[in-house]
């Protein structure tokens, strides 16, 4: 199931800095999208799948606290019912 997690820059910018270059977390943060460059704040959106969406948020919970929030919010909305 592909989730989206839409990122502020500080979160984006931390898991960034501490997700090992050669994972494919790390390959979904660099593929994320910027919405709109004039936005303020700056928001990305990552697509990745749950496994994916769970490492990050394990990565989050030990060292971008920002993130916690956001990944667990998609996460959870990623389980809803869809129409």
């Amino acid at each position: 199931m592909a989730i989206e997690l839409l990122l502020n820059r500080e979160s984006y910018d931390c898991l960034t800095n501490i997700v090992h270059v050669n994972s494919a977390i790390y390959d979904a943060l660099k593929n994320s999208v910027k919405i709109d460059e004039s936005a303020v704040p700056e928001v990305f959106i990552i697509s990745c799948d749950e496994e994916q969406a769970q490492l990050l948020l394990e990565n989050a919970k030990k060292h971008c606290p920002s993130a916690v929030l956001l990944i667990e919010t998609a996460l959870k909305v990623s389980q809803l019912p869809r129409k």
